[in-house]
């Protein structure tokens, strides 16, 4: 057996030596790109997936939120829950949250005849721990973070503000800027106006329409102390939810609703879906592009080799021998192939998007290449081009002797 792999190897050796030199550096490269164009694929989505669950856990829920028991408004007592969470090994921070629907009056000319008004939603957080459960003070467009000593003070979201700084003008105010001032009727009917101190975008619509005023402002303007409409807590990395949850219930808070950032969103789980099928199309498009490349490569020669293996027959060289030497010729295009998509995706494609990410408006999107997807795909397209070059190596090595050397 052994003796017959050193002839496969030397067969196929000779074979790639003295054959076509455009071939040769031409099928691995149209096999590196069949496996970039895979690996490409998965980590670009994969990396859009990552980025989007970031705005999310980022800004929005945090890694797990807390919410009032059912038929519950707030969730009262709320420095004590605070206290008790951030004891909690491995909780980095908590931040309780009142939210609630104002109706919005901006009026930019102060006559009362061009007053645009909308509804947004009024959040009111603690300005000093907040920075460590969102990053709503890293994204400052115009003006300021809130500080605690601020009252009849707000900090709206671009897509509030308007005047070309969000993406969609008609939901907006039309054009506020730091320092104008905008009425709000809270849901409890009392009216206030708020100077307008900061403008925030993160990128992602869903939380560029919210507007911040400190906990004691909106204690202040609604009568209540010490309760939240929701509490987020930060976690030092993704994985440990679960896990930090159950130790939250054990706490006591067993009717509260309590769930990972995950449980509150289900878009992240059908863009995922919908990118898993666009990732299998461009996957069965490169896999065809490979699989066609090596058929026809080893096809046309072997069909131009008939004579010279019909002679190899007949001095008793076996079809398994032949076989073997075109399926280590296929091996050595797929790894040459292999090795070049590597430098293609970690030499090139990488750096590219490190350097220069991919603007997807909610986020700056980098490739996140998965060593395990990588090597997913470099089965996968060698393993059918090893098929694709068996194929036309069998059905030719089946001739008859006479007929080979014939023609």
């Amino acid at each position: 057996m052994w003796n017959d792999l050193k002839i496969s190897s030397f067969l196929a050796y000779k074979s790639i030596l003295k054959g076509n030199r455009a071939v040769l550096i031409l099928t691995p490269v149209v096999i590196s790109f069949s496996i970039a164009n895979i690996a490409f694929s998965d980590s670009l989505f994969t990396g859009v997936i990552r980025a989007l669950e970031g705005q999310l856990i980022d800004n929005l829920f945090s890694n797990i939120l807390i919410e009032p028991e059912n038929d519950h408004t707030y969730i009262t007592s709320v420095d004590e829950v605070v206290a008790k969470v951030s004891s909690i090994p491995g909780v980095l921070a908590v931040a309780p949250h009142y939210k609630t629907s104002a109706q919005f009056s901006f009026d930019p000319e102060k006559d009362n005849t061009h007053v645009t008004k909308r509804g947004y939603t009024v959040v009111g957080i603690d300005p000093l721990v907040e920075p460590d459960v969102t990053k709503i003070s890293r994204s400052m467009l115009e003006g300021r973070y809130l500080e605690p000593s601020d009252r009849d003070s707000m900090l709206i979201g671009a897509e509030v503000a308007g005047g070309g700084k969000g993406s969609f003008e008609k939901i907006s105010l039309g054009g506020v800027n730091v320092g104008d001032k905008v009425r709000v009727s809270h849901s409890n009917g009392i009216v206030r106006e708020y100077k307008v101190i900061g403008i925030f975008k993160t990128g992602m619509d869903g939380i560029d329409i919210m507007t911040f005023v400190t906990r004691k402002e909106f204690e202040a303007t609604h009568g209540v102390t010490d309760r939240a409409h929701e509490i987020m807590v930060r976690l030092p990395q993704l994985g440990n939810e679960e896990k930090i949850i159950a130790q939250i219930r054990a706490l006591g808070y067993t009717k509260e609703k309590i769930g990972p950032w995950s449980s509150f969103s289900n878009f992240t789980a059908n863009m995922s879906s919908s990118f898993s099928i666009l990732n299998f199309i461009t996957g069965v498009i490169s896999l065809v592009v490979a699989c066609t490349t090596i058929f026809i490569v080893i096809f046309i020669h072997v069909v131009n080799k008939k004579r010279q293996l019909g002679i190899l027959k007949a001095i008793g060289v076996s079809e398994q021998i032949i076989i073997n030497s075109y399926l280590i010729q296929t091996l050595f295009y797929g790894f040459a192939g292999a090795v070049l998509s590597l430098g293609i995706m970690y030499g090139v494609a990488n750096p590219y998007f490190n350097y220069s990410p991919l603007d997807m408006g909610f986020a700056k999107v980098r490739l996140l290449i998965q060593p395990l997807g990588m090597l997913k795909s470099v089965v996968i397209i060698v393993g059918a081009s090893l098929i694709a070059g068996f194929i036309p190596a069998w059905m030719t090595v089946r001739q008859s002797i006479i007929k080979a050397i014939w023609g």
